[in-house]
């Protein structure tokens, strides 16, 4: 069957707009779009059947009755007109998008006015259509075996979004939007949400004394009692505060969620290239092109105390992957006050006992179950001399191994123990982080 017969057939049957006729055959014809092939199948037919009527051939009126009626065709309605034919005129409204496929543009402009609020680069729209409507373009595609159709969805999201891009100068993207819109076609409703953004980078603590991440004390709610030891909280003296604050301010966000890879107690330092960490922005209205002035920022409030670096743009599922997948390896430099002098022999010792073993660290469950074994890596320990009663660790090991627990004598202990090699308890300790190395990922992640 050709193609303007099958089109015949439809608008026998159903009464179709040109973007609704034309998209039963969205696979053919390319460098054009469904509403061009509408309007150019009507055009044929009304041809044929202008040619029909002047032959004397009745069908070729009544072929021109369902394009004015069915079609909403204007030429087909003139052309009837002309031979002294004037139809009643009767409400009907289109059986696939009910008459919406001619408000896309009002809609848009609705919808940049609102875009308007939001500083963005990239969106994507989505379009609801109730399960009735897909149904019925079904209908109408298998009524005749019509195969180069394509989904009412994906014609309102690609023309909506066309129209969007035009008028504000910002790209569709179908991976990582900034902004998704969601519009209800047959409501003509829409709805404007920034997506979550996603900010990597490194963050170095330069001074001890700081909580890795913000809590507040739920006995007394932040007023300080026993319980917080009168703390409270962290009150804003955390990583996680120092680079929330400048971050909410400068995008205008909500909301913030602070990941850091890998964890380090309070009064450790983090040095070196400093420990990978992942932010998600929620609700955020403003979202720089460059992120140079809000590293600058995070810097500046940061009081010499925390600093970031390498400061970037990354995706949702870049996230997922280093906060489920992502292996660390962990360099810290430990300093250690032994309460007698270690001598050479027990230092090298040390060294052999603690380089390219496999450690067992004991963590609790519960109280009615019993202390769980995790087992870690060292990769190498390298021990200096500093002074007679000072000596310097370099520790290369999986992420995971608590450190402290590795150079003190307390009950969540890990074996074998440093400080049960050297026979010795030590009255002071400074450890820091010099580095974190991600593991198992792919070389842009790893960049970090």
């Amino acid at each position: 069957m050709e193609i303007a017969e099958l089109a015949e057939k439809l608008l026998q049957d159903y009464v179709l707009c040109d973007r609704c006729l034309g998209r039963q055959f969205a696979l053919l014809v390319n460098g054009t779009d469904n509403l061009e092939r509408g309007r150019a199948l009507k055009l044929v037919l009304t041809a044929k059947a202008h040619r029909m009527t002047l032959e004397g051939d009745i069908q070729g009126e009544r072929l021109l009755e369902k394009l004015a009626t069915n079609g909403f065709f204007k030429p087909a309605y003139e052309t009837l007109k002309k031979q002294g034919i004037v139809l009643e005129e009767k409400q009907k409204e289109c059986y696939l998008c009910k008459g919406k496929a001619e408000e896309i543009e009002p809609l848009t402009d609705d919808i940049v006015q609102e875009l308007r609020k939001l500083q963005f680069n990239t969106f994507l729209v989505g379009i609801k259509i109730p399960p009735s409507v897909v149904d019925k373009e079904d209908e109408v595609k298998s009524k005749l075996g019509i195969i180069w159709g394509e989904e009412i969805r994906n014609e309102f999201s690609r023309e909506i979004g066309k129209a969007i891009a035009r008028k504000t100068g910002k790209e569709v993207d179908h991976k990582n939007p900034e902004v998704s819109i969601f519009v209800d076609l047959l409501q003509s409703e829409f709805e404007a949400r920034m997506n979550p953004i996603y900010l990597i980078g490194r963050y170095r603590k330069l001074v001890g004394g700081i909580s890795q991440t913000a809590w507040t004390c739920k006995t007394c709610n932040g007023q300080g009692c026993p319980e917080c030891k009168e703390l409270g909280g962290t009150s804003g003296n955390s990583v996680e505060e120092n680079l929330s604050r400048p971050i909410l301010e400068m995008m205008s966000g909500e909301e913030i969620r602070f990941k850091p890879i890998g964890r380090e107690d309070k009064d450790f330092r983090v040095l070196g290239n400093g420990r990978p960490f992942i932010i998600e922005v929620r609700g955020a209205k403003q979202v720089p092109l460059v992120l140079t002035p809000l590293q600058e920022l995070i810097n500046k409030s940061g009081f010499g105390k925390i600093e970031v670096t390498r400061l970037a743009r990354t995706t949702g599922e870049v996230a997922r992957k280093m906060t489920i997948r992502a292996q660390t390896t962990v360099l810290y430099r430990v300093i250690l006050k032994p309460k007698v002098e270690i001598s050479v022999e027990k230092l090298e010792t040390l060294e052999r006992a603690f380089s390219k073993v496999m450690v067992s660290q004991y963590m609790p469950s519960g109280k009615s179950r019993p202390k769980q074994r995790r087992q870690k890596y060292i990769y190498e320990t390298l021990i200096k001399r500093l002074a007679p009663d000072q000596i310097e660790l370099t520790i290369k090991c999986q992420g995971g191994i608590r450190i402290k627990d590795l150079i003190s004598e307390i009950e969540l202990k890990i074996e074998p123990s440093l400080i049960e090699i050297l026979e010795a308890e030590a009255s002071e300790t400074q450890v820091d982080v010099m580095d974190v190395q991600l593991e198992g990922l792919n070389e842009e992640i790893q960049g970090i």
